[in-house]
């Protein structure tokens, strides 16, 4: 079984648009739901209260071959078998904001590399959040973190706690 790369990320849901939109113009990345209607990627972003959701590189998107839920017209698409990275946004459950992780796995099911576009794609992209998000201590581990949670860790202005687990 592949290892797959993982960064955890604290992302508040204010500021998921704006970190959407700046993933997608700064890295040419498209964020998908990881539920589709068709076979083919969705041209539509997933609506912000989502969990979750899968980045791939633009170039990208006909490389995702995504299975059929048996008995039901839906697609998923997976960070195991397909070029993306999962998402796996935070959950804000009465004052405490859950950790997510942005995940990828760097081989296929048979042991071979991803295409090298999508590890560019995906290296990038865990660069690129090291360099933009703020990070924050808890319980001696350094995670990644939005704006708004990092603003109200260090102020406890929002009443906002942060769970790492």
């Amino acid at each position: 079984m592949a290892v797959g790369r993982q960064i955890p990320v604290f992302t508040h849901p204010d500021d998921v648009g704006p970190l959407v939109d700046e993933m997608s113009s700064t890295l040419d990345a498209r964020v998908l739901p990881w539920k589709w209607l068709h076979a083919v990627p969705p041209t539509a972003v997933p609506d912000e209260a989502e969990r979750f959701a899968l980045l791939a590189p633009a170039r990208g998107l006909s490389d995702i071959h995504p299975r059929q839920v048996r008995g039901r017209e839906e697609w998923l698409a997976d960070a195991v078998r397909d070029p993306v990275v999962e998402w796996r946004r935070s959950r804000l459950d009465e004052g405490c904001l859950y950790v997510g992780r942005f995940y990828y796995v760097p081989v296929r099911e048979d042991g071979s590399p991803k295409d090298d576009a999508f590890l560019d794609f995906a290296t990038s992209l865990f660069g690129w959040l090291k360099r933009h998000l703020r990070t924050v201590d808890i319980d001696g581990r350094r995670i990644l973190s939005t704006p708004t949670a990092s603003r109200a860790r260090a102020t406890d202005a929002l009443s906002l706690s942060l769970i790492p687990k």
